[in-house]
């Protein structure tokens, strides 16, 4: 079965559950663009830790309520609350940030693998497994992994790019609506927004540090 008539059909699929879900209030909808389209990247990467301090936080100060013994611990109570509650955010952020990742590889691993079926076709005319099944099953791996590989790389960048291109999505209605070419203003918009975004991420400080990456 070949992928690529499907891609049509996806694509205003998306675009009519896109419009299905926009907002009744303009307003809305225009400072929705906004938000996703100037701070899509700022928010995602803010999220992540607040999800990790969130979590770690919650666990490590029920985690203590666990022990009966904690209660007699009198007025050392809430610091030791305290305590376990820092620890388990800074745990926390440190196993939300590894999941996220995973999720990434899993997910360009996903796109690898469907890749590779939909132009499988095309790949058996080139021969490449010399029909070994254990070479077949190898480049199918090493496209998938490739693909998980190249995607966490570029994490921050797909990012960028799909909030940008949501973000412009939801404002070009109104543009066109100005009189502005629907096309252009999309596309106008896309870069406008990655732009600002990818200002944002190193005049903020979120830029890759070179110890450690990040999300």
């Amino acid at each position: 079965m070949d992928f690529f008539p499907l891609l049509p059909l996806a694509i205003a699929d998306t675009l009519e559950t896109a419009e299905a879900l926009r907002p009744d209030n303009p307003a809305l909808e225009i400072a929705l663009g906004l938000a996703i389209g100037l701070f899509g990247w700022p928010v995602y990467f803010l999220l992540v830790r607040m999800t990790g301090i969130l979590v770690g936080l919650a666990i490590g100060i029920l985690g203590t309520l666990v022990f009966n013994d904690i209660r007699s611990l009198g007025e050392w109570l809430l610091p030791v609350m305290a305590m376990a509650g820092l620890i388990g955010a800074l745990l926390g952020v440190w196993v939300v940030r590894r999941v996220v990742m995973i999720a990434w590889l899993l997910i360009g691993i996903s796109v690898g693998l469907l890749g590779a079926w939909a132009l499988h076709p095309r790949i058996a005319e080139l021969n490449l497994a010399n029909g070994n099944p254990l070479a077949e099953a190898a480049l199918w791996a090493g496209t998938a992994l490739l693909a998980g590989l190249l995607t966490v790389w570029l994490r921050r960048w797909l990012v960028i790019a799909a909030t940008a291109a949501l973000g412009s999505a939801l404002l070009n209605p109104y543009a066109v609506g100005l009189g502005a070419p629907a096309l252009i203003t999309l596309i106008v918009g896309l870069l406008v927004f990655a732009g600002v975004q990818i200002t944002l991420h190193h005049v903020v400080g979120l830029a890759e540090r070179h110890e450690e990456p990040e999300e």
